[in-house]
């Protein structure tokens, strides 16, 4: 099984719980503490991925740097990542978690690239056509690259939409290759 499969079911599970308590929104900010702290403190990141340090010495690291400044379920959830030896998956478990937030408020993430920067107008008549597309609230996650020439690209989960220039252009060459 996959490590994003897995970090899905433990971020859904983290999830349900949260949503018992009404404590999504805290557990996520939480969590992206949590992440963040690991990203700049490498130290830290080696002890818990570390073979050779027990689980019981890194829950009590842990209890000492977060112990007071988080919730009793997110460090509980912490604990059984630790326990069950998904150290690896801290990041990836975060990541996903803010998705299924996302997704349970039908809420969706467009990554959209363009070769030129959208204006306001542009970015909410984009999302006003790609929600009537999805059925959904999107989200847009702008990104910039001058090398699609013109036009854009979207992806929103599984499905790419390329309008492009690049785009067209690779298409009309392989009707061209194929003729």
């Amino acid at each position: 099984m996959s490590d994003r499969l897995i970090a899905r079911r433990y971020a859904g599970a983290f999830y349900s719980v949260c949503l018992e308590q009404n404590l999504i929104n805290q557990a996520e900010q939480e969590l992206i503490y949590f992440t963040d702290t690991l990203n700049v403190n490498e130290d830290l990141k080696k002890i818990l991925v570390s073979p050779r340090i027990t689980s019981v010495k890194k829950k009590e690291i842990l209890y000492k740097i977060f112990g007071t400044a988080m919730s009793e379920v997110t460090f509980d959830f912490i604990s059984l990542m630790v326990d069950k030896k998904r150290e690896n998956l801290f990041f990836c478990i975060s990541e996903i978690f803010s998705l299924v937030i996302l997704e349970n408020s039908n809420i969706v993430i467009a990554y959209v690239t363009t070769a030129l920067p959208l204006g306001i107008q542009e970015q909410n008549e984009l999302q006003t056509v790609l929600s009537a597309r999805t059925g959904k609230i999107i989200k847009l996650d702008i990104n910039i690259d001058p090398s699609i020439i013109g036009g854009l690209k979207v992806r929103i989960e599984d499905k790419i939409y390329d309008g492009s220039v690049t785009g067209h252009l690779k298409r009309i060459e392989e009707e061209m290759s194929g003729t």
